[in-house]
């Protein structure tokens, strides 16, 4: 469990309600982006590590978590703007970005727009790298309908949360409780309309289009992370999305992005100096879930 999580947490008023965020640690900002489903307790596993040598804010998107819920589209643009907005008010000028899943596409669409603001970017898991036909955006969707989630019960709850462990834990359990429990809030209504909304952004969102050049350099730590194991490959050519656990890119002054995803199941440890993974620890698969 957290380390006295609750004096780390606190909520912030901007224009289009208010975002509940972790925040705790020194230094370097380094911000983290949850993916669907998700809250800022998804980073679990890594606030506390992170927060020893670095400030963590960990927020919970509009619509998500305990932040509010507007009844609205929610668009790239908007989450973006209240990205923007949430960091300004901290006053946080440049900061190292990581998202994981949906988050990762986000974190991608807020690198874009600001890439002065975003010293790293950092993906785990990310989605945004493959682009959807009509029939599976189609077939997705209707999944994912604010009736059908509204109408999500406590069993089919556990059982569609808890297939993103690979093996049953005392972390998948809190995960799991955490999505039920979810279900007897007050504003599930508007939480399952935020989510239908985000789905129908994250199949309209490929940003392979918008990474630098032809090509994107893949790094998998299946093996030892040195430059001799580097496999480069045309992802624009690649008819499924790549697989990867982890990627960091480096904005550059022109807006554009050099990138290192790293297909990798392992605990996220940044290193500040380098943008790069520095330590890794196998762990169950989707240890940070797949949103």
């Amino acid at each position: 469990m957290l380390r006295e999580v609750g004096n780390s947490v606190a909520t912030l008023a901007i224009s289009s309600g208010t975002i509940c965020y972790y925040d705790r640690g020194r230094g370097t900002p380094v911000v983290l982006i949850h993916g669907m489903f998700g809250d800022f307790l998804d980073w679990e596993p890594v606030l506390d590590p992170l927060a020893e040598n670095q400030r963590v804010i960990a927020l919970d998107l509009p619509g998500f978590g305990a932040s509010s819920k507007p009844r609205r589209e929610y668009s790239g643009e908007f989450f973006v703007a209240t990205l923007h907005e949430f960091l300004g008010q901290l006053e946080i000028r440049t900061c190292i970005l990581a998202g994981n899943s949906f988050g990762g596409q986000l974190a991608m669409l807020y690198a874009l727009a600001y890439p002065e603001a975003v010293s790293r970017l950092l993906l785990v898991n990310s989605g945004g790298f493959k682009q959807y036909s009509p029939v599976e955006k189609s077939l997705t969707e209707m999944r994912f309908t604010e009736p059908i989630l509204a109408a999500l019960t406590p069993q089919i709850a556990a059982m569609l949360f808890g297939n993103v462990f690979t093996k049953p834990s005392e972390m998948s359990g809190r995960y799991v409780a955490k999505q039920v429990a979810k279900l007897q809030r007050p504003d599930y209504p508007d939480y399952a309309h935020a989510i239908a909304s985000s789905v129908r952004l994250s199949l309209s969102t490929c940003l392979l289009d918008r990474l630098p050049g032809e090509r994107v350099t893949y790094l998998s730590s299946q093996r030892q992370q040195s430059a001799s194991e580097i496999r480069v490959f045309d992802a624009r050519k690649k008819r499924d999305s790549p697989r990867t656990e982890h990627t960091v890119c480096r904005p550059k002054k022109d807006g554009a992005f050099s990138t290192i995803p790293d297909g990798s199941s392992a605990t996220l440890t940044l290193s500040v100096r380098e943008g790069l993974p520095v330590r890794t620890k196998p762990l169950a698969r989707r240890t940070l879930p797949r949103g």
